[in-house]
């Protein structure tokens, strides 16, 4: 749910975000409130899966695709991984490797990780400077928390 309607605010909540009426707050309630909101939003884009491109295939990561790809890492640098080992793409494709391949995988995803991570601490940061600097309650509730342009 991007965005609030007027007197609103986003509250996440397990079952999803709900608008929610704003009870009359100070600045600086509103800053806190606005925050807790930017961290969530920060949570969700950490915990969110991506894809990216590696050798002609489509690959996801995330947090959930390293803990499933760290045995067959563990494997790989053992060099005991199965005859025939695959990994599936993205695309759903099976694609046949051998334990270096595997290996540069995952250093990729453990790369394209890191960049977003940090892609996503920056923008969280940026976030919060701009709403430290405003100063009326309803420009503060106003702030829409997201990628600028709502990539």
């Amino acid at each position: 749910m991007q965005g609030q309607a007027a007197g609103k605010y986003i509250e996440h909540r397990k079952d999803g975000p709900v608008l929610v009426d704003y009870p009359d707050q100070s600045p600086e309630e509103a800053r806190t409130r606005k925050h807790d909101e930017i961290n969530a939003w920060r949570n969700d884009q950490e915990n969110a899966n991506y894809t990216f491109p590696f050798n002609n295939h489509n690959w996801d990561y995330g947090k959930a695709t390293q803990e499933r790809l760290t045995m067959s890492v563990v494997m790989a640098k053992q060099n005991r991984l199965p005859e025939g080992f695959i990994w599936t793409d993205a695309d759903n494709n099976d694609v046949p490797m051998t334990a270096g391949e595997l290996l540069n995988l995952s250093d990729a995803i453990d790369q394209v990780m890191f960049t977003k991570g940090l892609q996503i601490h920056l923008r969280q940061r940026t976030m919060k400077e701009d709403v430290d600097k405003l100063t009326e309650v309803q420009a503060i509730l106003d702030y829409g928390v997201g990628w600028p342009d709502g990539k």
